[in-house]
């Protein structure tokens, strides 16, 4: 149980960190610029409840705006964003 919550807490936000560098390099944006949010971020998710501090198109239920990211994203990014998307919708309820 314990390296099952491991993979959570290191190797899936490791990898949404590493997918937001990926992205940043494809659309030419300095992804130095999400530094502060992300330390924020999960500082207040660690020591809050994450789940009410979750934010965001598919926390709001905002399927257009969710529609026009999928469209717009690089076709290897599209899928995880559905997934997490999907995920968080059916978290916020």
């Amino acid at each position: 149980r314990y390296h099952l919550g491991a993979v959570f807490a290191n190797n899936f936000s490791n990898h949404v960190v590493a997918l937001l560098q990926a992205y940043c390099a494809e659309v030419g944006l300095d992804p130095s610029v999400y530094r502060e949010m992300l330390v924020d971020t999960v500082r207040d998710a660690v020591d809050g409840d994450a789940r009410m501090l979750q934010t965001g198109p598919a926390a709001r239920g905002d399927r257009s705006t969710v529609d026009q990211h999928l469209e717009r994203l690089p076709e290897g990014f599209r899928a995880v964003y559905q997934a997490l998307s999907e995920s968080i919708e059916r978290h916020a309820q």
